[in-house]
């Protein structure tokens, strides 16, 4: 329970982005190594690693 409590206060993007490059890694050359990608590269552009960067910049924890 208290593993479930702090995956949930994690980026949830993070969490399902993590997911997907996992099963990409286990099947590479598989159409969703592409998708894996994709989400790797869109994630640094999302509000999520936003708020991360600026929650450790401004030495706080992030608000996601």
């Amino acid at each position: 329970a208290d593993y479930a409590a702090d995956l949930a206060r994690l980026s949830q993007t993070s969490i399902r982005t993590a997911k997907q490059v996992v099963g990409a890694l286990v099947a590479p050359g598989q159409p969703g190594e592409a998708a894996a990608r994709a989400a790797i590269a869109a994630a640094f552009d999302g509000a999520d690693f936003a708020e991360g960067k600026r929650a450790f910049l401004d030495r706080r924890p992030p608000r996601f």
